[in-house]
């Protein structure tokens, strides 16, 4: 029975010196760490078994192992905890910082989701501020753990990308997530001087009460869902044009009892289909009478895409029995065309002949 446990201790050893060899050298002791990609087709269950043995057959008596799948110094991946618990519990832990602030609920919804290939069950979630941004903790109980160690970390990447806010994409303006950590911190002045760009932009007024107006407000948010990034849509801001690009002047706060979050939710749903997940509609208030909006688009999925906005504007007249689609690119909106739009239903209808449904 000693190669239960002995091809565990084999590959630690090893993959624990090829993390040194590149430059891993203040690895926690309390922590068996490992490189990522030696476990990264290692089934959870095979690894459970092995250290379930080692308890019962090497050490007698019932302890936790918390083993750390890294990955090698400079590549884009995440870092994987998992703890052996005695009787076999399996848990894993998640931190994803710049977060986006869902309710609790919202966000353990969203996290088990991303882990079902794992059945997870969220155990302990907070937010919290402790390291000057804000940020998601988390802690799993795994209950299948048929999958491999690299199917985790898929789901770690997958729940952190949902929960929070990515970077932009390699563009010069100020990170989403940077702009939501000011704003989180009532550092609204913050915003003068930020440049509309491809996840950004600043509006005076919503005009909430004609229907013209909320087509217009609903073809905002979708053209940000229809794009291939994170946005906030911020209203309460008078923009002037600097050097061809529009950019926050003064802060134009709006009256609260008519921008409720309630109120741009409901005219949201009511008109862009599918429903925009993890959209966000808060208030940051200037004073007591007045705020400004800050709508939080996070990055769709690809499945859900394009976002169709009921009704249209053409020609000063609203068409109820139009829809429209838009995408932003920049600071500026485009279409999507009669072409991409046969394209992706064309796709569709192929993918269902495929599968045998017409």
């Amino acid at each position: 029975m000693a190669g239960d446990y002995e091809w565990l201790t084999a590959a630690v050893t090893k993959s624990n010196q090829r993390l040194k060899a590149y430059g891993w050298d203040d690895l926690d002791p309390s922590t068996i760490t490992v490189c990522l990609e030696d476990f990264e087709n290692v089934p959870l269950e095979k690894i459970r078994l092995s250290l379930t043995h080692f308890f019962r057959h090497v050490t007698q008596c019932d302890e936790i192992y918390s083993l750390a799948f890294s990955p090698l110094k400079g590549e884009k991946q995440v870092f994987v905890l998992v703890d052996f618990l005695p009787g076999g519990m399996v848990e894993s832990e998640g931190f994803a910082e710049y977060a986006i602030p869902f309710s609790e609920d919202h966000a353990v919804r969203t996290i088990e989701t991303a882990y079902t290939p794992f059945s997870a069950i969220v155990d302990m979630i907070r937010l919290s501020d402790d390291l000057g941004v804000t940020c998601w903790e988390y802690r799993i109980e795994l209950g299948h753990l048929g999958s491999t160690v690299g199917e985790l970390a898929a789901c770690l990447k997958r729940a952190i990308s949902l929960i929070s806010i990515p970077g932009d994409g390699g563009y010069d303006a100020p990170r989403i997530s940077e702009i939501t950590h000011h704003l989180n911190a009532d550092n609204l002045d913050y915003l003068i001087g930020l440049a509309e760009n491809h996840c950004l932009e600043f509006k005076m007024r919503a005009d909430l009460s004609s229907e013209a107006g909320r087509i217009e407000m609903a073809q905002d948010v979708a053209r940000f869902a229809n794009a291939e990034h994170s946005a906030l849509l911020i209203i309460g801001v008078r923009t002037e044009r600097l050097n061809g690009v529009d950019t926050a002047e003064k802060l134009t706060p709006v009256d609260p009892k008519v921008n409720s979050p309630q109120r741009y939710r409901a005219i949201l749903d009511a008109r862009i289909y599918p429903p925009v997940r993890g959209l966000q509609v808060a208030q940051k208030q200037v004073d007591p009478e007045r705020c400004i909006v800050v709508i939080t688009i996070p990055l769709q999925r690809d499945q859900d895409r394009p976002f169709l906005v009921h009704g249209a504007v053409v020609d000063g007249k609203v068409e109820g029995s139009f829809f429209s689609i838009v995408r932003r690119h920049d600071e500026a909106s485009i279409p999507i065309t009669a072409r991409e739009v046969h394209a992706m239903m064309s796709a569709g209808y192929r993918l269902l002949r495929i599968d045998g449904i017409s």
